[in-house]
């Protein structure tokens, strides 16, 4: 009947709408920062007296890296009441949108003469107990401070690989590419931990990057590393007394074993580490 051929247009438009309100809604991902710490370049340290007369000082070079699906962008957004730069994290998504959030704050470091992040490392020198196990903290730096820029490309094969984007310590931005890392020297201001108080023997040294959880990120269980050192201040250091670290090479992942040589007032003795390649 006609009354019955008017009711099918009707239920066809309704069926649509139906199947339209109960389907899947596409959602966008997070493509998040992964930041790790490169054990490697912990390996790159020595003892100083000449820089702080009547105290030996602890000299490492870090890396931090990033090996996430997304950059870690830093911006500047304002000053807040303690006129204090206020930055924000800007996490980009798999839609090509974005959102922002809190993250610390920028200053400007006279001896480095450019704007650091803030709070962004933290070294400390711990115990080592027997057989190798990890004990308490016996000496620390304050939060280290970084001008985070893309100073090496260590894989450009990632998946969230998009080229280098942070070349200068700016004070509106900052960050580091995926695939990029940022490496501190042990000569640069503020890479060191007094260990002047410290007996004599074999201790643990650990890096922590984002040591007060402010970056959003993929993985904050890689945030960490940790090597064993051995520290002697018997006698004044000369020039001459160093810790020689030997080059290793291999894959990501692969288990290298590096040649250290340690020569602190004490003879000359080697001795030879384990520890995953991560990179260059």
């Amino acid at each position: 009947s006609r009354m019955k051929n008017e009711k099918r247009p009707l239920m066809l438009v309704f069926a649509i709408i139906v199947l339209w309100l109960t389907a899947p809604v596409a959602t966008a991902d997070d493509l998040l920062p992964d930041i790790f710490v490169r054990t490697s370049d912990l390996f790159i340290h020595d003892i100083d007296s000449t820089a702080l007369p009547g105290h030996f000082l602890f000299r490492l070079a870090n890396g931090t890296g990033n090996r996430g699906q997304g950059m870690l962008y830093l911006n500047k957004v304002g000053l807040d009441s303690a006129n204090q730069v206020v930055v924000n994290q800007r996490i980009f998504r798999s839609d090509s949108t974005w959102w922002e959030r809190l993250a610390g704050t920028f200053v400007y470091h006279p001896s480095h003469e450019h704007t650091h992040f803030e709070d962004w490392c933290d070294y400390r020198i711990l115990e080592m107990l027997p057989d190798m196990g990890i004990g308490h903290t016996v000496a620390t730096t304050e939060k280290v401070s970084f001008c985070i820029i893309d100073e090496y490309v260590f894989d450009s094969s990632l998946e969230g690989w998009t080229g280098v984007h942070f070349l200068t310590c700016g004070d509106l931005m900052q960050g580091l590419s995926v695939g990029c890392i940022d490496v501190y020297d042990k000569t640069t201001p503020g890479q060191t931990i007094d260990v002047t108080d410290l007996a004599n023997g074999s201790y643990w040294l650990e890096s922590v990057a984002d040591p007060l959880d402010r970056i959003l990120e993929s993985d904050e269980s890689n945030n960490r590393s940790i090597i064993p050192v051995d520290i002697c201040l018997g006698a004044e250091p000369t020039e001459a007394d160093s810790i020689w670290v030997g080059r290793a090479y291999g894959e990501p992942g692969q288990v290298v074993s590096v040649e250290v040589s340690i020569r602190n007032s004490i003879p000359l003795r080697q001795i030879v580490i384990p520890f995953e390649f991560e990179g260059p």
